[in-house]
């Protein structure tokens, strides 16, 4: 079955598309018109000052700015392959956002999608599923997506094998979160999570099964939601811990606060039909520890194309990072030119996923 078009026939994939389709990711275009198109970053007010450029940094290469620190080794070998790190632009690590890429896809397109943002004290890592997929180029995934007969698995009631395949990816990511706070010194409420599609299954799952007393920053899911098969099962969203636990923080409890989640989708999206999104956002908002909403926006099952959900998603970051510089009462806020204004700019193309 053709990922792009839905097709029945197999069909030969290229990176993020199938070849046989139309391009349907255009540059992005228009102008920033109002405050929700930035990032707002709360930092004190000055004067600019001239900084030595980051290099771009592969795998911890490059300059070190200020802030925890990153090397290719925090990086399981299995998420290895093609994985991508860059230093905030601004110098300042004060954030870490993970980037996971959709079915097929490899990291280097949303490490440039990162980099093209420019969140404010931010690091970029954009990590490699750990299963390479036939065809591609070299595209991975997350977990088990094709039978062996090379057709889509379809969530249906009683399917188990997506979501067993899961459950090594899931693992390395715990490991990665751990091995990041401890011996990177990435507090775990400045690490923020970004996914597309099949990465944003992987996303939404983390944090359903999340369970260290301290939270992480926040979660963003773009055209995902939970596997079918999770959400079709009466008791397919409880995990070990209780949802009194997770609520506390997790079985060592000394926190109260949730972990912040957005969920985008399309209207349009013939892919992943709404009711798996609303059914999503309301199973993880009942087991607590989580603060889910959900956005929907005119596009199909595509990665941030337009302007409104590229606003979404600076609204929910200004909401949520971090920032090293707390704001005193008479001190203003400063608008930083990322996000939306930047890539039209630049008229970056946004990764798309043989979807």
């Amino acid at each position: 079955m053709c990922l792009a078009c839905t097709h029945t026939t197999l069909t030969v994939y290229g990176i993020g598309r199938c070849i046989t389709a139309p391009r349907s990711v255009k540059p992005l275009t228009g102008r920033m018109g109002t405050a929700t198109n930035a990032l707002l970053c709360k930092v004190r007010a000055q004067p600019k000052r001239k900084t030595t450029p980051k290099r771009f940094a592969y795998l911890g290469g490059g300059e070190r700015s200020q802030g925890a620190q990153f090397s290719k080794s925090m990086i399981p070998k299995e998420l290895r392959q093609g994985a991508i790190f860059a230093d905030s632009p601004d110098g300042v690590n004060e954030n870490l956002l993970l980037l996971l890429h959709g079915l097929g896809d490899k990291p280097a397109p949303y490490a440039n999608l990162a980099k093209k943002m420019k969140l404010p004290q931010t690091a970029t890592l954009a990590i490699s599923g750990p299963l390479e997929i036939p065809m591609t180029d070299g595209g991975r995934a997350w977990y088990t997506t094709f039978d062996d007969d090379f057709e889509l698995i379809q969530g249906v009631r009683g399917e188990r094998r997506r979501l067993q395949s899961l459950e090594p990816t899931i693992a390395l990511l715990q490991q990665l979160l751990q091995v990041l706070h401890e011996q990177g010194g990435w507090p775990y409420k400045r690490i923020h999570l970004f996914g597309f599609s099949q990465g944003g299954t992987v996303v939404l799952e983390l944090v359903r099964r999340y369970s260290c007393p301290q939270v992480l920053g926040g979660a963003v899911a773009v055209s995902a939601s939970l596997f079918s098969e999770v959400l079709l099962d009466s008791a397919g969203l409880q995990i070990s811990e209780s949802s009194e636990a997770k609520s506390s923080g997790g079985p060592g409890g000394g926190s109260t606060d949730s972990i912040p989640v957005l969920i985008t989708h399309g209207n349009q999206d013939k892919v992943l039909e709404r009711r798996w999104v609303e059914q999503t956002r309301d199973g993880l908002n009942a087991l607590g520890g989580l603060e889910v909403t959900a956005q929907y926006f005119n596009k199909g099952h595509a990665m941030v194309a337009q302007e409104d959900e590229m606003s979404a998603l600076m609204t929910f970051w200004a909401r949520t990072l971090g920032s090293k510089l707390a704001l005193a009462d008479n001190e203003e806020v400063v608008e930083v030119n990322g996000g939306m204004q930047s890539i039209a700019q630049t008229g970056v193309t946004m990764p798309s996923e043989m979807a």
